[in-house]
């Protein structure tokens, strides 16, 4: 399903808020928001920001979204976490699809790290599906961090042992 920038999960096991009320009466926020998102993300131009989800943090609220980019299938995106206090925000998270990023426990703490994988896990399920994610579990590859292999577990996915 192609979801627009209200579409968000809450899971209340993690304190997520119900975002997409709260984002709706809030519609300076997200235009506050937008001045966060980078232009571009290596040579590729940003077209859209989808917020996938918002906890609590640091006295704000720390946004997390995807970004589409123009010219690409929606299988590619990027991530962003964007820090919302006193009416200004600031980027405090950036991934690309193509790599080169930080991992979430470099900028995070573990339950942050956590909350932001369910939320990135449970969209990308959305697209590309649950079948899709579970063969690519089942198949070798890199050893998959520990809030990952927390966030798949939680969205009932079996993760061999690595």
């Amino acid at each position: 399903m192609n979801k627009t920038i209200l579409s968000l999960f809450a899971v209340s096991l993690l304190g997520f808020l119900p975002t997409s009320a709260s984002l709706a009466q809030n519609g300076n926020k997200l235009d506050s928001l937008r001045q966060c998102v980078p232009e571009t993300q290596g040579r590729y131009l940003v077209d859209s920001m989808n917020v996938i989800g918002e906890i609590p943090y640091r006295g704000g609220t720390l946004y997390h979204a995807v970004l589409n980019f123009d010219g690409q299938a929606k299988q590619v995106q990027g991530e962003v976490a964007i820090h919302f206090k006193d009416e200004k925000c600031s980027l405090i998270y950036e991934s690309s699809y193509w790599g080169g990023g930080q991992e979430l426990t470099e900028v995070f703490d573990r339950d942050v790290s956590r909350q932001l994988a369910y939320q990135w896990l449970a969209h990308r399920v959305e697209i590309t599906g649950r079948d899709v994610i579970q063969k690519s579990l089942n198949s070798p590859g890199p050893v998959i961090p520990d809030h990952y292999v927390w966030a798949y577990k939680q969205l009932g996915f079996s993760v061999p042992h690595q």
